[in-house]
């Protein structure tokens, strides 16, 4: 999760999701996962999830 002030937060829950990545993803890059992340402040809809992709030759 993205803090706008640098920080970061500690996750306690682990879940799994299979997700299809375009070719040409380069190892370190930053991919955005739409509505798989947490659900928004006072119940909203699930926001964007922010990775990075390590990738094994």
């Amino acid at each position: 999760m993205r803090d706008l002030q640098g920080g970061g937060q500690i996750v306690s829950e682990q879940r799994t999701y299979k997700v299809r990545l375009p070719a040409g993803i380069r190892d370190g890059q930053e991919v955005r996962l739409r509505e798989l992340g947490e659900p928004g402040k006072n119940g909203g809809a699930p926001g964007d999830m922010y990775v990075t992709v390590h990738v094994d030759a």
